[in-house]
């Protein structure tokens, strides 16, 4: 994905179109992704993030597995979860940015995930 705004606003209007409207905000340098309110994506750095949690994260792990096996290594994570001091963050595999029913599925899981953990941290 372009690191320039065409390129952000371009991924902002193809997920939007999946999911409905979209918000954006600057975020530490980066553009934030709201759908109704709760944070599911980042694009930082020309590439797209969405947040992970327990749910949602095997699907990001597969991705990873199957890159690993056919040698793609174009495919970037933000740190696992797991690991002491990272974020939740993943990155969109690039087939999920090729198929729009993919996106979608991958889209609502981030923005649950960010409900549920907002969730968890108002303490509801």
């Amino acid at each position: 994905m372009p690191a320039d705004d065409s390129g952000t606003d371009a991924v902002v209007a193809l997920i939007a179109s999946l999911v409905g409207r979209i918000e954006t905000r600057r975020v530490f340098g980066a553009v934030g992704l709201f759908l109704r309110g709760a944070q599911f994506g980042l694009i930082s750095g020309g590439k797209l993030f969405f947040y992970t949690d327990r749910l949602n994260r095997g699907d990001y792990d597969r991705a990873e597995r199957v890159n690993e096996v056919v040698g793609d290594d174009t495919m970037g994570f933000c740190p696992r979860h797991d690991m002491p001091g990272d974020l939740p963050w993943r990155e969109v595999p690039a087939f999920v940015l090729d198929e729009a029913e993919i996106l979608r599925t991958w889209t609502l899981a981030a923005w649950e995930a960010a409900k549920r953990s907002a969730k968890s941290r108002s303490g509801k």
